[in-house]
């Protein structure tokens, strides 16, 4: 059950009564952000719904600061999606492809008006 895998019950495996639960931390149980691509699949014609390979490696995926409602979080990832296929890249608030449109290998960006998150500026940090 699931009372027993988080250690909630107040009774043990005997069924003996072990007393009231300490109070909880809300930090405790407080999810982990990420924030990623609305999407999971390609959404190009061509490549019939392809599903997306994760664009940066893991030691490389950039930690940023979220603000979500009067809280703020520190260090949450931000993960950019690639089809494999097309090679076009998803990211949260836009979408970067080719421009097959012209002779030079020209990429266009494209901001998607649904987007959930907004991003204010930006630091390199050494």
């Amino acid at each position: 059950m699931l009372v027993g895998c988080l250690k909630l019950s107040t009774f043990d495996e005997k069924s003996n009564y072990k007393g009231t639960l300490l109070p909880l931390s809300h930090s405790k149980i407080e999810p982990a952000y990420v924030i990623c691509p609305p999407s999971f699949t390609c959404q190009t014609q061509n490549c019939s719904l392809r599903s997306l390979l994760q664009s940066t490696k893991a030691t490389d995926i950039p930690l940023v600061t979220l603000i979500r409602g009067q809280t703020v979080y520190q260090d949450v990832p931000v993960l950019t999606g690639k089809c494999p296929n097309c090679k076009t890249l998803y990211a949260a608030d836009h979408e970067r492809f080719e421009d097959t449109s012209t002779v030079e290998n020209t990429f266009k960006r494209v901001y998607i008006n649904s987007a959930k998150y907004l991003k204010i500026g930006q630091s390199i940090c050494g």
